[in-house]
């Protein structure tokens, strides 16, 4: 059986059990059926005859009683009709000997069965011509002839002939028994034999499940407690042992295989982990050596760009102020004029007229620098963001949107441009309003001084709406010229304007970038296309993080 596959063992297996199930129905079916035919025959034969000795019993106590009238009764047609049932008894008493004498020629007749047969007819033959003569005495009116014939002759005959009937018919209830007795002993040795077979059928049925079982379950378990060995030991040269090349033979070798390129595969990775631990210890030292360099350009950078932030301070505040003192520096000189000219020729209106105008041209020049200088040092101070973090509140962020709207009235009055707004309700922020209102404010004169610049009409959009669980989104958007592709990269950059010397200060987006991502803890994303406008996308916690000098 070791060289037959593991799905020929099992329908080898399968085929002896039914075979042998089917040998023991077959046997037991046959065996039964003949059984039940011979039982079924024997009772139905014997019961006929019975039935047949009985009936001739019937009629033979009829015939005497027929008989006994006829010698006694003097009315003649009485008597006759008695004579006409005694002949119709005696036809019927030949005809039911004739049938049992036929049935035991059809279905076969022990001797002794056969003997009384004799009898019986003998009897029937010496009885039937003396009840004749019985009968004929007492049609013929003789009573007292044929009462002494029925009581000296014809009662002994009749005796005998019953008594042979009996016994006959005692005979068959003998034999039906027997019969059934023997029937039921063949059933009982049939079912003995059969439970026999059943308890053969399966110890050999129970012998073949082992014998399969075993060749199945022994391979099996030695490849589990091969793989918990190469588990807890991690010895990946440990194999199964192939018994037999059946289906689970090959699952081995199969496993085998797959154990070995896993041994292969532990290998080539136990030296590439060596080659990576030898990378990690230069990857470490190039880290160290990059978080130095790292630390330095970080260094110049942020020097780099404190100087860019001063060169531009120093550039934006230059001009006011240089302007500034050369207005002084001139009326000055004005001043010192006007004295030589009052101790040389006197006071005269012509001069005093000019040193009036260029100390009207001096002052206005000196105001406007001035002016341009406080506003370059409140822009300056912005960047600080301390202004932006004072008093933060909670606060419905439509109310405030609105209010910011309300105060940059009187400008957006004075222009012909729109302002829409969607903004949900019932949204409010634990945050900073003066740093919303910066962004607002910022980007709404952004739109306004470029984005609309040489346009009689323009809308700006405002919307704000909920974003992620505990985000909000704000909005804005204009029609206007938009925002050239090669300025995006620096809109952001503080002093980067496009209207440079025309009033702009570069620092309006940058304020809005710093407010947005540092005070507020959002995020800000600008898209424009030139001729199309400029979307605005802002993204806020709804409770604004807390300064690191407050945490």
């Amino acid at each position: 059986m070791k060289h037959l596959s593991l799905s020929h063992r099992l329908k080898l297996g399968f085929a002896c059990v039914l075979s042998l199930l089917l040998c023991i129905a077959a046997v037991s079916t046959l065996t039964l059926r003949q059984a039940g035919r011979d039982m079924k025959i024997v009772v139905e034969v014997n019961a006929t005859r019975s039935e047949l000795a009985n009936a001739l019993l019937v009629n033979i106590g009829n015939m005497a009683t027929t008989v006994r009238t006829v010698a006694l009764l003097t009315d003649l047609k009485a008597v006759d009709r008695a004579a006409e049932s005694l002949r119709q008894l005696d036809a019927e008493c030949i005809h039911l000997e004739n049938t049992l004498r036929k049935h035991l020629d059809q279905w076969g007749a022990q001797p002794e069965e056969l003997a009384l047969m004799d009898a019986v007819i003998e009897a029937s033959r010496k009885t039937r011509p003396v009840i004749a003569e019985a009968a004929k005495l007492g049609s013929d009116g003789d009573n007292t002839a044929a009462v002494n014939t029925m009581t000296t002759r014809v009662a002994p005959l009749e005796q005998v002939w019953r008594t042979q009937v009996e016994k006959f018919a005692a005979l068959q209830k003998s034999l039906s028994t027997s019969v059934v007795l023997a029937s039921t002993t063949r059933h009982s040795r049939v079912i003995s034999i059969q439970l026999g077979l059943v308890i053969v059928s399966l110890l050999g049925g129970a012998f073949i499940a082992w014998r399969i079982t075993k060749s199945v379950t022994t391979p099996i378990t030695r490849m589990q407690n091969t793989m918990t060995e190469i588990t807890t030991s991690q010895d990946f040269s440990r194999r199964v042992t192939v018994d037999q090349m059946d289906e689970i033979g090959l699952s081995i070798m199969a496993f085998n295989a797959m154990i070995e390129n896993i041994q292969e595969g532990s290998t080539q990775l136990a030296r590439k982990t060596a080659d990576i631990e030898a990378m990690n210890k230069d990857l470490s030292a190039s880290l160290e050596q990059l978080k130095i360099v790292k630390d330095e350009l970080v260094r110049r950078e942020k020097l780099a760009a404190l100087g860019s932030l001063v060169a531009g301070i120093a550039h934006e505040l230059n001009t006011p102020i240089g302007n500034g003192l050369l207005a002084m520096s001139t009326l000055r000189d004005e001043v010192s004029a006007l004295r030589q000219d009052m101790a040389t020729k006197g006071l005269q209106r012509k001069t005093f007229d000019t040193f009036l105008a260029t100390i009207d041209n001096s002052t206005d020049i000196t105001e406007r620098s001035l002016n341009r200088s406080a506003e370059l040092v409140r822009s300056f101070k912005e960047l600080s963001l301390d202004q932006a973090t004072d008093n933060r509140r909670s606060f419905s962020v439509k109310e405030q949107v609105e209010g910011i709207l309300l105060m940059l009235q009187p400008t957006l009055k004075r222009m012909p441009y729109k302002v829409e707004t969607c903004i949900v309700e019932d949204l409010t922020m634990d945050s900073y309003p003066g740093a919303l209102a910066q962004i607002v404010t910022n980007l709404v004169n952004n739109a306004l001084i470029h984005g609309f610049d040489g346009r009689d009409s323009g809308t700006i959009n405002i919307r704000v709406e909920r974003a992620a669980p505990g985000f909000l989104m704000l909005r804005i958007a204009d029609d206007g010229k938009g925002i050239a592709e090669n300025a995006m990269p620096r809109i952001f950059d503080p002093f980067f304007t496009t209207k440079m010397g025309q009033g702009g200060s570069g620092l309006g987006l940058h304020i809005v970038y710093n407010v947005a991502t540092i005070t507020l803890g959002g995020t800000i994303d600008v898209t424009s296309s030139l001729g199309h406008g400029t979307e605005c996308r802002l993204t806020f916690p709804l409770c604004a993080p807390h300064p690191a000098n407050q945490a």
